[in-house]
């Protein structure tokens, strides 16, 4: 028998809020943080303390928002 184990926590990024340009990793591309996504799948505006995932707005336009893993993302040069 195994036991649950607890889902991983993800080690918030300390500049990692609201309107900052974040690059995912994971698709290459650089967009604008809109929303915070918790582990219990809260989303906010504002700072919590282990998000999981964040809405990127597309630098530029014309392509839709999406939802990238926090594990993933590196801050964006702020042009």
């Amino acid at each position: 028998m195994t036991t649950p184990q607890p889902t991983p926590r993800t080690v918030a990024h300390s500049w990692l809020s609201v309107g900052v340009r974040a690059l995912d990793g994971h698709t290459g591309r650089t967009g604008v943080v809109q929303l915070l996504q918790d582990d219990l799948g809260a989303v906010r505006t504002e700072v919590i303390d282990h998000p999981t995932r964040v809405l990127l707005r597309p630098v530029g336009g014309g392509e839709p928002a999406w939802w990238a893993a926090v594990a993933d993302l590196r801050q964006a040069d702020p042009r």
